[in-house]
């Protein structure tokens, strides 16, 4: 559920950061715009990275019934 959570924040911080850096470009406040626009890189990274360590740590607790660590 968190995961899902997740993939909704990172879909609304890139809209937003699509609609705010278009806004600004467009006014002539195209530092800003790219400051805007780096943000919303780094953010969505580190949500994608969060949303793989969830994922990975789902499917490896679904997986744990295969470890035989007798073998």
């Amino acid at each position: 559920m968190f995961t899902l959570l997740l993939l909704g924040i990172l879909v609304a911080v890139i809209i937003l950061a699509f609609y705010i850096s278009t806004y600004l470009y467009e006014n002539d406040i195209t530092l800003v715009a790219l400051l805007v626009v780096v943000v919303g890189i780094i953010v969505s990274i580190i949500l994608v990275g969060w949303i793989m360590d969830n994922t990975v740590e789902f499917v490896s607790q679904k997986l744990e019934i295969f470890y035989n660590p007798d073998s």
